[in-house]
């Protein structure tokens, strides 16, 4: 068995003469079995024109004898000396899954069809046997694998693709008070199992650049956009000055393809932070523009494991994923590799607590509902999301629903921020604050909405303390610029203004951010005291 290329059987009839035998396949069995598949039906509309009634046999290669393709399970293939079917075998990771291709002639009221030139039509029949479901703990369910996305394909495009540089291992960029760094977004290419991809890089690396940076230190970025997308860079969780924040439309305009944009970064907090698109990220992002960026490091190694839980859909069941995400490497005379039992405090931290706690128990001031409006989806797709509500997990850790993923888009799909005193949603939803204001925000996620989920509610340019979830008080008090709201939940937190400008609110799920849960909140500059005295005078 080839673990790389899709091919005929050494012993099957020979193929018409096509490029199968250089066809590379991805590491997922299910989409190369697809693959085949795509490549097969060219190989049939190049027969429909070009296959004659009998077919050279390859030299070295004997020819089939009757029910050679039959010895796949029970099946009974009856062959002829034209070319009527080929076995395919799987990638390495298919594992023992074997398929059958059979090429039959279309039938007509005369014999057999044929095409005005008076060619043979054929159609072509898979059969597989033994391919591993979608996911490996739930089955793929029936009359979901026809279904297709209603919206159109995009991928960048690309004239040569050997010329793409190959995308390189991210580099550690240190940068001091006033350092400047070009980051460029473009092209790069990768391997991903055994298939070569076309993707993003910030400077031709993925993921981009780790910037080093020194606390309350200022540096400039000059983003060079070499991507056909317009673009951004979000600097997420940083306070910094509102025309930098990297949101198009907002805080400034996109950066067309071929141009630049210089951002001016102030870290006035320690701690790790990530950069990435503002526009269109469930393609950029996806595809390699995200970096980290690293402030106040410490020193050690330790292993980051991310366990979750993840639920099946068809057995209502659950079961654990446990994946090494990364090693961190932290340098500094501060660092402990030894895992750490509980939670350490921070006087600085404790300080700032102590001067909020009076507005802990404060009415809430806004609440945000969290919830979904979806029409014209597949029938299957509704019926397994009707059965869904009886049982549900409050966060859905592991991939077990690619293919409803896949098939659902943004004209079917309306992800929501509803604001019930005003009945508005989303960019309709207009809150307006004073620096310096503290407010008691309520995120209540609609345990009744279709097919309730998980979201990461992220609020820029400012910062804010989790009291409350689910009516339990928050013990661990800590600064945050983002919150993950489980389905069926309630968080109440207070939110600190602190930084003036036009801010956005949204779920950090790209699908959901880019099918409309999204809402800007402007916070005003702190009225001077001349201007308070003018007003009172000119009253």
């Amino acid at each position: 068995m080839s673990p790389s290329v899709c091919k005929p059987d050494s012993g099957s009839m020979a193929a018409p003469k096509t490029s199968l035998d250089l066809l590379r396949l991805p590491e997922s069995t299910y989409r190369g079995a697809m693959r085949c598949i795509a490549v097969l039906v060219l190989v049939l509309f190049a027969a429909e024109s070009a296959v004659p009634d009998a077919v050279e046999q390859e030299p070295g290669v004997a020819p089939a004898t009757a029910g050679r393709c039959g010895t796949f399970s029970a099946l009974t293939i009856t062959t002829s000396a034209d070319l009527q079917c080929m076995l395919l075998l799987p990638t390495q990771a298919g594992g023992d899954a074997r398929a059958v291709v059979e090429l039959v002639q279309v039938r007509s009221p005369f014999g057999v069809a044929v095409t005005p030139e008076g060619r043979h039509r054929w159609n072509v029949v898979l059969r597989v046997e033994g391919l591993p479901p979608m996911h490996p703990a739930v089955p793929i369910l029936p009359g979901l694998m026809t279904l297709r996305p209603k919206s159109a394909d995009w991928l960048p495009s690309v004239v040569d693709l050997e010329a793409i540089p190959w995308a390189q291992p991210q580099q550690i960029v240190t940068l001091g008070d006033g350092g400047t760094m070009d980051l460029e977004a473009g092209l790069v290419r990768r391997e991903i199992g055994n298939r070569v991809l076309l993707m993003y890089g910030f400077n031709g690396q993925y993921p981009g650049p780790l910037l080093r940076v020194p606390e309350k230190a200022t540096i400039f970025v000059n983003l060079h956009n070499a991507t056909e997308l317009p673009t951004s860079i979000h600097w997420h969780g940083v306070r910094l000055d509102n025309r930098f924040d990297g949101v198009p439309g907002l805080t400034q305009d996109a950066v067309l393809s071929g141009e630049t944009f210089r951002y001016q970064i102030y870290f006035r907090d320690a701690g790790i932070y990530w950069y990435h698109p503002h526009h269109r990220e469930d393609i950029a992002q996806d595809l390699g523009l995200y970096g980290n960026m690293l402030v106040e490091p410490g020193e050690g190694e330790v292993a980051l494991v991310n366990t979750v839980q993840a639920i099946n859909h068809r057995k209502a069941g659950f079961f654990t994923e446990a994946t090494e995400m990364a090693r961190i490497a932290m340098i500094g005379s501060n660092a402990d590799p030894t895992p750490v039992l509980g939670l350490r405090e921070h006087p600085e931290v404790v300080a700032e607590m102590r001067r909020l706690r009076p507005e802990f128990d404060r009415p809430v001031d806004h609440e945000l509902v969290l919830r979904l409006q979806a029409h014209d989806l597949p029938l299957v797709i509704e019926q397994l999301m009707s059965l869904d509500r009886i049982y549900f997990n409050p966060v859905e850790w592991a991939g077990t629903m690619a293919g409803m993923n896949w098939v659902s888009t943004g004209a079917e799909i309306d992800w929501q921020l509803f604001d019930p005193a005003t009945a508005a949603v989303n960019d309709d939803i207009k809150w307006r604050f004073v620096v310096g204001d503290i407010v008691k925000i309520r995120l209540r996620n609609e345990r009744e909405s279709f097919h309730a989920m998980q979201h990461p509610v992220h609020f820029h340019g400012q910062r804010f303390v989790v009291l409350e979830q689910d009516g339990i008080r928050n013990d661990n008090l800590a600064w945050k610029d983002t919150v993950l709201v489980p389905a069926g939940s309630t968080i109440d937190l207070l939110l600190e203004l602190s930084n003036p400008g036009k801010w956005m609110v949204h779920c950090h799920i790209a699908e959901y951010l880019e099918s409309g849960m999204k809402m800007v909140f402007v916070v005003d500059p702190e009225p001077s005291a001349s201007s308070s005295s003018s007003k009172e005078h000119d009253s």
